[in-house]
């Protein structure tokens, strides 16, 4: 179920960010990955007591405006998400495969996490 959730979630990044449009905020533009240009929003998702939970920046090509990936602050660690590869049956260019790495608040990798395979065929 966990992996169906997690799924989920990845599927409906970036759709979903308008219903959260008062919490977000445009930080300009940056470079990831091999040189790319992205414009970079930030998200931050509270608790239902109104404390902060976790904080999701998004970046998107900012030629093609695909979603590049993501970083999330969890407490006092922070992943890097990379979407390497995208699918091409939907017409959504919905992620395909992706690496989650450890990195410090400026992004500098520590080590791989996890990698991601989305299987769109079945």
């Amino acid at each position: 179920k966990s992996d169906l959730d997690g799924a989920y979630f990845v599927i409906q990044q970036p759709f979903k960010l308008l219903e959260n449009k008062d919490d977000l905020e445009y930080l300009g533009q940056d470079i990831i990955k091999d040189q790319t240009k992205v414009d970079v929003v930030k998200l931050q998702y509270y608790n239902d007591d109104g404390s902060m939970n976790n904080t999701w920046w998004f970046y998107f090509n900012a030629s093609s405006h695909r979603l590049e990936g993501n970083m999330v602050r969890h407490g006092d660690t922070y992943s890097y998400i990379v979407n390497e590869s995208y699918e091409a049956i939907t017409g959504l260019s919905l992620n395909q495969t992706r690496t989650s790495y450890r990195v410090d608040s400026l992004r500098n990798i520590q080590y791989v996490r996890a990698k991601y395979l989305y299987d769109f065929t079945n």
